[in-house]
C-alpha cells in the first residue's frame, strides 16, 4: 500500500552507508579536469556530488553531510524489479525492519517529506475507461497524460495532496486490465492530517486504519460518469467552448443538441438531458462556479452551482453512469481490508534471504506475540537491550516520559489521540470523564488523573 518515499535528512551514518557493499555509488566527473561535478535535484535544493543506488532506493550525499534518501519501498520489496502486485502492511514492517538493521537507519526519528499510498486492482475492462471517466475532485481539475506505456490522470491540491489513477497494466505491458489509485503527500502541513510524520509510523497501530480511510474517502470523492454513454469528441468540443474567452453558450447548447446522446435517449426530459451531456465537461464546472466571494451574486451564484452539481448526480444514478465508479469504489475497499490484514504478506526472496540482526529478532520474537503488537515486539530486539518503562495500570509504554514516570502524562496520551486511535478510545472508555461538553485537551487531564486515583486510592471516575 505504502510505495514512494522521501526523507531529505535520513538518520543514518553518511559514511557507513557510503561504504556499504550493497550500495552502488556512482559519480559524475568532469571530462576536462577529471573532477566530480556537483550536481542539484532541482534549484531549491542542496548540492551533492556522490550518490548510490540499491534496489530501487537512492541516497544522496550531500556536502554538509546530510543524507537523503527516496524511492519506492514496494520496488525495494520486489528486488528493484516492479510493484504491481500487492504490498501489505505486514510487508511494509518487514521492509522497515530490514533497511533499520541492514543500512543502520533510525527509523523512529527520520522524518519523512514526501510519501504515497494506494492499491491496485484489477478491471473488468480496460482501465483508461474509468480513467477517462473522471472529470473532477472537489471542483480540482484532473490533467490527463498519455504517451506509449502511460495514460493517467493527476490532481494537484495547492501543491500538497496529489491524486493520481493510472493504468498500471499498460506501464508495465502486462497482459491484465490493472488500476493504480494512489495519493501523494508532499508537504508536512497534510502529514499531520495523518498523524504520520517517520518511517516507524507508516506500522504504527491504527495508521493502517487510518490511511485506507483516507485512500477510501478521496476515491469516493470523485466526480466519475460512465465516458461510454458519452461522444468523447462532444465532451472535448464542450471542454473547448468554456475554455475560450469568446464562449458563445448557445453555439455549445447547438453541438449538444446534434449529438447522438442528445437526439436519442428518452429516459431524460430536454433539460436534463442538456444539464448531462454538459456536465462531463470539468470546464462548465468550472465557468459556472463563482471564483471571487466579493464578486457581485457571489452566494446566488454558488448555490445555483452547487444544485447544477447535485442534479449531475442524481442524472449519473439515474442513467447508470455511476455504477463503474460504485464498483470500483467497492474494489477499493475490499483491497485495503485485505492490505491491512496483519496475515497478508507477499513472500519476498531478498527480504527473507538478507543476514542481518532483524532475522535474529524474528526467530527470538515469542509465537505468542499478538500480530497487531509485531512491531513493538521487534523493537524490543534492536533497542540495545533496554527495557521499556510501561504505566503500572495500563501496561501502554512509557519511555518517552520523565525518568521515573509510572503513569501515562497528558502529553503521551495526547500522543495516542493523534496516534493510535483504538488505544486512546480504550482509555477514554476506562478511565475518560462522564462529564458532558468536555474539551478534548480537558479529557487528556482527566484520564491522566484517574489512572492515577485507580492506582492510589481506587476513587470513582470523575
Amino acid at each position: 500500500m505504502i510505495d514512494f518515499i522521501k526523507i531529505q535528512n535520513l538518520i543514518a551514518d553518511q559514511e557507513y552507508l557510503y561504504s556499504h557493499p550493497l550500495i552502488k555509488i556512482f559519480a559524475e566527473f568532469n571530462p576536462a579536469t577529471g573532477e566530480i561535478n556537483s550536481r542539484r535535484e532541482n534549484r531549491f535544493s542542496k548540492k551533492y556530488q556522490i550518490w548510490g543506488e540499491y534496489y530501487g532506493l537512492t541516497f544522496l550525499f550531500y556536502e554538509d553531510g546530510t543524507t537523503e534518501i527516496k524511492g519506492s519501498l514496494h520496488v525495494y520489496f520486489n528486488r528493484g524489479q516492479h510493484n504491481y502486485n500487492d504490498f501489505s502492511f505486514r510487508d511494509l514492517e518487514t521492509v522497515l525492519i530490514d533497511l533499520k538493521h541492514t543500512f543502520q537507519i533510525d527509523i523512529e526519528n527520520s522524518r519523512l517529506n514526501n510519501f504515497e499510498f494506494g492499491v491496485n486492482i484489477e478491471l473488468p475492462y480496460n482501465p483508461n475507461v474509468l480513467i477517462d471517466s473522471v472529470i473532477m475532485y472537489r471542483r480540482k481539475r484532473f490533467d490527463l497524460q498519455t504517451g506509449e506505456n502511460k495514460h493517467f490522470r493527476e490532481c494537484n491540491d495547492h501543491e500538497q495532496f496529489k491524486i493520481k489513477i493510472y493504468n498500471k497494466g499498460l506501464q508495465h505491458n502486462l497482459n491484465k486490465d490493472l488500476l493504480r489509485f494512489e495519493l501523494h503527500y508532499s508537504v508536512m502541513e497534510k502529514f499531520n492530517d495523518l498523524a504520520v510524520f517517520t518511517l516507524a509510523d507508516l506500522i504504527k497501530p491504527g495508521k493502517r486504519e487510518i490511511l485506507s480511510k483516507k485512500l477510501i474517502e478521496t476515491f469516493s470523492g470523485l466526480l466519475i460518469g460512465d465516458i461510454r454513454t458519452m461522444d468523447y469528441s462532444l465532451i472535448q468540443a464542450i471542454d473547448e467552448g468554456y475554455k475560450s474567452p469568446e464562449m458563445q453558450q448557445n453555439e455549445i447548447i447547438n453541438q449538444v443538441k446534434k449529438s447522438r446522446f442528445y437526439r436519442e435517449y428518452k429516459g431524460l426530459r430536454t433539460k436534463d438531458k442538456l444539464r448531462y451531456c454538459l456536465g462531463y465537461s470539468f470546464n462548465f464546472w468550472d465557468n459556472i462556479h463563482p471564483k471571487n466571494s466579493q464578486e457581485p451574486d457571489y452566494t446566488a451564484k454558488r448555490s445555483k452551482s452547487n444544485r447544477e452539481l447535485e442534479r449531475f448526480k442524481e442524472l449519473l444514478q439515474i442513467t447508470g453512469a455511476n455504477q463503474i465508479h460504485k464498483e470500483a469504489n467497492e474494489q477499493i475497499i475490499q483491497k485495503t481490508k485485505e492490505l491491512c490484514n496483519p496475515q497478508k504478506s507477499v513472500q519476498s526472496e531478498h527480504i527473507t534471504n538478507t543476514k542481518t540482526a532483524w532475522k535474529i529478532a524474528l526467530a527470538e520474537t515469542p509465537k505468542t506475540v499478538q500480530s497487531e503488537n509485531y512491531y513493538y515486539n521487534l523493537s524490543l530486539y534492536h533497542s540495545n537491550g533496554i527495557k521499556k518503562e510501561r504505566c503500572l495500570i495500563t501496561e501502554i509504554d512509557i519511555s518517552k516520559q520523565k525518568k521515573g514516570s509510572k503513569f501515562l502524562s497528558e502529553r503521551t496520551i495526547k500522543e495516542l489521540y493523534l496516534s493510535d486511535e483504538v488505544t486512546f478510545k480504550e482509555l477514554v472508555l476506562k478511565y475518560g470523564s462522564k462529564r458532558k461538553k468536555l474539551s478534548i485537551e480537558k479529557q487528556f487531564y482527566f484520564i491522566a488523573h484517574n489512572i492515577r486515583n485507580k492506582h492510589n486510592r481506587n476513587q470513582k471516575i470523575k
